[in-house]
């Protein structure tokens, strides 16, 4: 998602602050990092809330900048703080996500990789 929004002329913050959602994550072991998670709020009538089925979601938070920017992308996922979660192209197949769905054990993840094939093949 990063890469996507600076490709599309937006920019990243280096360092969100951590908060009791955004947890800083340098001394925690592997095992804690894949257990942290944190609330979003997806767009109602995006692509990805209508694949996952939800419009909000306990995603991972293995991360630590965030796009600041989306430049010529949707936003259409918030997490706490407002960080950007989830963003969509407007005018081609093409969506990001913040967090780590390959690494997320809950069946529902699975359809963002579903929705992937499925533009790839429509392309």
């Amino acid at each position: 998602m990063q890469l996507l929004a600076v490709a599309s002329g937006g920019c990243l913050e280096q360092q969100i602050l951590s908060s009791d959602e955004h947890t800083g994550m340098g001394r925690l072991a592997p095992e804690d990092t894949l257990a942290l998670r944190h609330e979003i709020s997806l767009e109602p009538h995006s692509r990805i809330a209508q694949a996952l089925g939800a419009t909000t979601l306990r995603v991972n938070t293995i991360h630590h900048q965030a796009v600041k920017d989306a430049g010529s992308l949707r936003v259409v996922a918030r997490g706490p703080g407002g960080v950007i979660e989830a963003l969509e192209a407007t005018d081609w197949p093409a969506f990001g996500v913040q967090w780590h769905p390959e690494k997320m054990g809950e069946p529902v993840q699975r359809r963002l990789f579903e929705l992937l094939v499925a533009d790839a093949a429509a392309a």
